[in-house]
Parts: C-alpha cells; structure tokens; sequence
C-alpha cells in the first residue's frame, strides 16, 4: 500500500513539474534547416534529371556500388568450402594441424575481412585517373564480362529447368470439361452431329475453359471452318484456318504444325486446347483428297491432330458438323454403326442433338445435358439456315 502511494506521488510530481521548451532562436533554425533540406532534395533531383554531369557523376557511383555488391558476392562463391582453397598449400595445411588450427568457416570469414580491409585500406591511398581507367578496362571490365557470362549460363539453366519442370507438370494436370471433369490431356474428342448444333456446342466448350474458377486451360488453339466466322473476343483463344496462312505457307499438303507455327506468335502461354471446328474441312483444305470413305478422311486427319496435340500437351475436341435436321436423332445410331468403329475406339465420340422443350431446345452431348438454349442462341452458330421453322 505504501509503495502505491510512493508511485502515486512520483507521477504527481512529474506531471506538474515544469516542461522544458527550445528557444524561439533554436525552433527557427530547425525550421530554416528542414525547409533548406526540402530544397536541397528537390535541387538535387532536377539535377540528375536535366544535368548530364550530374546524371552521369550519379549513375557512376550507383554503379561502383553495385560492382563493389557484386565483388562481395563473387567472393562468397570462389572462397567456397576452406579445404578446398587450402588444397594447394601443404605447408598451411601442416601448421594448422600442429597448432589445432581447424580449417572452418570461422577461418573462411577471417579471409573475408582480410580481403576487403586490405582492399579497403590501398583505395585511400592517393592514385591517377588515368591509372584507374586502364585497371578498369584492362582487368575490371573483362572480369565483370566474365562473371556476368557465368552467371547468366546459371541462371538460363535454373529457368530451363524450372520451365521443363513447370512444362511437365502442366501436361500431367487434367482437363475440366463442360461436360466431364478431370479429363487426361492426351484424350481426343469427336463431336458429331447437326452442324450449328456442333458449333455451338464447341463455342460453348471453348467459352467454359475460359472459366478462371474451375478451367486449367490457358491458351486455346481453334481451327476455324472457313464458313464459320463467329468468335470469342479473348485473347487467350487464338483462331485459324488454312486459307488466312501466307503465301509462303501454301502448298499442297498443310499440316497441323504448319498451323500451329504460323499463329504461335499470338499465343500467351502453352496449347492447352486444341478445337477443330470441321475436321473433314481441315481434312479436305489440308490436301487430304481421294480417301476411301468420309470416315476414313476423319480418321486420318484425327490421327495426324492427335499426335501434334500428345507432343504440345494439349487436349483435342474435333467437330463433325453434318447436315440433318436439328430435332432429328439422325445420328443417334452412329454409337453402333459398323462404319464409325474405329472413330469410336480410338476417340471419345459423343454425338450432339437437340430436343425441343417448352422455353427452346434441350442440347444434348451424348447422354449429359448441357441445358436449355433459344433458337436464336443456337442459330447464330449456323453456316446457312438449317433449322426449318
């Protein structure tokens, strides 16, 4: 209780004992001083900017600083492990062993300071321009040339190797799809059926990767029918088609690397999808003419694509656009007809129909329902009127 009160007392004192405050002389230098300071600053950055002298005085002690940086961190890399830099010097190595001298870091960081202060100490000694300038190009410069080459082959080879990492893993990650999810890269889909049905159905895949929520996919690669024109205005999807190649590019077999070579420069990042809106309009353009069958055109040109997409890491949706009627199940039978057996083994084939419903048509891909669209919506997919009233 006593010593509250001895606490309690003390604070009282010091609360009402009087405050010390500057003299007026004092307070106004201090004020002269900042107000000098402010201008001192903002002189000293006009100058820079608009004075050559200056700008170069600056950048050149900007630059000893960070060659001086530079020298440090160079001398941490070759000092490396103590026993290696007393390798070559016996007699060292037999004194320290008989007077318990342990080769350690401890030694490492006596050299260290050994370095830098006798360094430290000869550059306070008087010198010449002259003789400065012909060290620096005689013996700094090609030792910073140097260095630097040694650095950068280590650091492009820690990128190579982190892209190569990065690369591998982004063609080890699945697929999510509008209609299935987790999707291998190296699958291959076939979408057959009534041709806006097919284009709608692939314009409504290829807007779904655009999905940041859910969609891995990055870059998207479509190949344009050259009867369909209409596009998402994304710059990670990225459409072609033969007809738009240069000059230099035509002759009489296009392949799909040719494709791929000649919009890369547009591309953001890695294909991660491929779309090929008409695979038998691919098929056909790219020289691919006087084949058995309509199947055989699609498998050929599928098998040509999917190789390309395997190599690039990217997964291949192929459209086979025919013309029915939109509310017919014209293609319902082709998951058993004998003429589509090789399609549907090798690829994931899903055939695309509509179903006519109260508020507009149900489209189907395959057995899923991918929802319920307006004529209109579906329409404007078309390459010519095909859906009667």
């Amino acid at each position: 209780m006593e010593e509250n009160k001895i606490t309690e007392d003390a604070a009282q004192e010091e609360s009402t004992s009087p405050k010390l405050e500057l003299p007026q002389s004092v307070i106004e230098q201090r004020e002269k001083e900042a107000v000098a300071m402010g201008i001192a600053a903002t002189l000293s950055s006009e100058l820079v900017k608009n004075n050559s002298n200056f700008t170069m005085l600056v950048s050149s002690m900007l630059a000893s600083r960070q060659l001086y940086a530079m020298c440090l961190h160079e001398m941490d890399a070759i000092c490396g492990d103590p026993n290696d830099l007393l390798e070559n010097f016996p007699e060292l190595l037999k004194e320290m062993e008989e007077k318990g001298v342990e080769p350690d870091e401890g030694l490492l960081l006596m050299v260290k300071e050994i370095l830098i202060n006798a360094a430290a100490v000869q550059a306070q000694a008087p010198f010449e321009d002259k003789i400065l300038f012909e060290g620096m190009v005689g013996s700094v410069l090609p030792w910073m040339k140097k260095v630097c080459a040694e650095h950068s082959a280590v650091q492009e080879k820690a990128m190579v190797a982190a892209n190569k990492e990065a690369e591998v893993k982004r063609i080890n990650s699945k697929i999510n799809l509008l209609h299935e999810d987790q999707v291998d890269r190296e699958t291959s889909y076939l979408i057959v059926g009534n041709a806006s049905l097919v284009y709608f159905v692939l314009h409504l895949l290829s807007q779904d990767a655009l999905d940041g929520n859910r969609s891995n996919v990055f870059q998207q690669f479509r190949l344009h029918a050259d009867k369909y024109r209409l596009v998402i205005r994304d710059s990670r999807v990225c459409y072609g088609t033969i007809g738009q190649l240069s000059p230099n590019a035509q002759k009489s077999k296009i392949t799909i690397s040719d494709m791929y070579h000649a919009y890369e420069s547009q591309f953001q990042s890695p294909m991660d999808l491929l779309i090929v809106d008409d695979i038998q309009d691919f098929g056909r353009n790219a020289g691919r003419t006087g084949l058995a069958s309509f199947q055989t055109t699609i498998n050929e040109t599928q098998k040509e694509l999917k190789r390309f997409a395997k190599t690039a890491g990217s997964l291949l949706i192929s459209g086979v656009p025919m013309e029915e009627g939109l509310q017919t199940k014209a293609y319902s039978h082709l998951h058993s007809h004998p003429d589509w057996e090789v399609l549907r083994v090798h690829n994931r084939m899903r055939v695309v129909m509509a179903e006519e419903v109260e508020s507009g048509f149900e489209v189907w891909l395959g057995t899923t329902s991918l929802g319920v669209f307006s004529k209109e919506d579906i329409e404007a997919h078309r390459p010519k009127l095909i859906i009667n009233p």
